[in-house]
């Protein structure tokens, strides 16, 4: 692979129209997906064998290939699966290797036994990813976007107080006429709940999510997760979902129950990397570990640059991103910054001889980060020597990329447009569904990932095609261009009461 520019001071670069697949029909093809694979021996056959799962004992299975059934599935936009098979035709089952059309109960039973599988797609797509950072000369994958967006559940949380449980709720709701379940809030109001939580403290959170996860029990016998809350017992069929409660006084007023779908965003083209999908009571920061190793193992190569929004401003995000060598671009949540001894509000080290400004000379973070810097006006005999300062002294403020720098700028306004990544995988692959519409029939989790690894890899062998990258001719018309930021004329300043000199 071509070595990565690890200059993080150079501006963003954008591929225009990477992602702009209204510009081809033939793309739209439930079967495109299919056949491109099928021209790519190596990229088929890593699919095929990860998703074998046939048996040495039992009937025989039907000749063909679920694995590629299930791109199809995909990349015809349709939600169900039993619609999907009503109106496939011939062509498609032949193009996956099947000599008959399958029986819907065949079809819905291997299709749900691929979710064991989950990680072949992802596998394959890595392939493809891999291939494009050479194409692109090491520009892909260069700086991600982190986000997450809201998946729900095809599951409800009914009110469940047995004989035995005081419950004065269900009397009166009985009474009443009333259905014993909580009302589902629309994935849009739980959305803006979730950034609203992003500007309190990280400790009220996870208070608060501890809290709601208090007396919650698995009943095997119903098959039903069983929680307290508010006084009452309630349940749900999906235990792999999580849920967050809105309280009413001492009454549960309405719920949200389902996934958060974390994805991993190419600054470059716009194509989504990774898709990690858990359950709606874990934390942003909590799954961001996992998230941040899975992008690199998939690249091959660790990032440059990494934005995220609010929900992502902790210290332990922080530090990790900065001991991988990757420059953090994510909005301050919580206090506000204020001018230290050793560096100032906006993490500019201060020069030790004279306390004045310094400017950038060099980042390394091995064995452990530390940054060097030179004074900008020297004016005493030790200004004129480098000096340094460890990043572990205030892992929020001493970043790779200073905050004054225009391309800390840049990244940062840029994370706000890479939002339309979460409505264009809903429209083209029914990824991460937020209505009842569009959100799959059966529940779990595996359902939902399933669903989104080989709409990854659609993805990229679409961004592939059009940029040439794939053995034929180039059909995006449109070129890279540098990101700026009109009008950036650094942060701004502080209110002079904060300082404290």
């Amino acid at each position: 692979m071509p070595v990565m520019d690890r200059n993080y001071r150079r501006m963003p670069v954008v591929l225009k129209g990477a992602t702009r697949f209204s510009d081809e029909p033939q793309l739209a093809d439930e079967l495109w997906a299919v056949r491109e694979l099928k021209r790519h021996q190596r990229w088929l056959d890593k699919l095929l064998t990860d998703t074998d799962l046939e048996r040495n004992w039992g009937r025989p299975r039907l000749p063909g290939h679920w694995a590629l059934a299930y791109l199809a599935f995909v990349g015809s936009r349709q939600v169900d699966i039993e619609p999907w098979w009503a109106m496939s035709s011939a062509e498609v089952w032949l193009e996956c290797g099947f000599s008959a059309k399958p029986s819907y109960q065949a079809v819905w039973k291997r299709f749900a036994e691929l979710e064991q599988t989950t990680g072949a797609f992802h596998e394959a797509a890595t392939l493809v990813i891999r291939r494009a950072v050479r194409k692109s000369d090491g520009k892909v994958g260069r700086a991600i976007h982190i986000d997450a967006t809201e998946a729900e559940t095809n599951a409800v949380l009914a009110h469940d107080c047995r004989d035995g449980e005081a419950c004065a709720r269900q009397a009166r709701r009985r009474a009443r006429g009333l259905p014993l379940r909580v009302g589902r809030l629309h994935a849009d109001d739980e959305r803006a709940r979730r950034h609203a939580r992003h500007d309190k403290e990280v400790e009220a959170e996870d208070a608060a999510t501890a809290e709601a996860m208090r007396d919650v029990v698995y009943d095997s016998e119903r098959s039903v997760l069983r929680m307290r809350r508010g006084g009452c017992w309630y349940r749900t069929r999906d235990a792999t979902a999580g849920y967050r409660i809105y309280m009413q006084g001492a009454h549960i007023k309405k719920g949200w129950f389902g996934f958060l779908d974390h994805k991993v965003i190419d600054h470059y083209t716009g194509g989504t990397l990774l898709h990690k999908f858990e359950k709606a009571t874990v934390q942003d920061y909590h799954t961001y570990p996992e998230l941040l190793d899975g992008v690199i193992e998939t690249l091959g190569r660790t990032p440059v640059a990494m934005m995220a929004d609010r929900g992502l401003a902790t210290r332990s995000v922080y530090e990790l991103t900065t001991r991988k060598g990757i420059a953090t671009v994510i909005p301050s949540r919580g206090r506000r910054a204020t001018d230290q001894d050793s560096y100032d509000r906006h993490g500019i080290p201060r020069c030790r001889h004279c306390g004045g400004e310094t400017h950038f000379v060099r980042f390394n973070h091995q064995p452990t980060p530390r940054l060097w810097v030179r004074c900008l006006i020297p004016s005493q005999p030790g200004c004129q020597r480098e000096q340094t300062i460890s990043c572990s002294t205030d892992w929020k403020r001493l970043l790779p990329l200073w905050r004054t720098e225009p391309a800390y700028a840049a990244y940062r306004q840029a994370h706000q447009t890479y939002e339309r990544v979460h409505h264009h995988q809903r429209q083209r692959y029914k990824v991460a569904g937020d209505t009842h519409a569009i959100r799959p029939k059966r529940i779990g989790v595996g359902c939902q990932q399933l669903r989104a690894n080989p709409a990854g890899l659609i993805e990229w062998l679409r961004i592939r095609h059009r940029e040439g990258w794939l053995g034929c001719p180039r059909t995006n018309r449109d070129d890279e261009f540098v990101r700026t930021t009109p009008g950036y004329h650094g942060p701004p300043p502080a209110d002079p009461a904060e300082v404290p000199f």
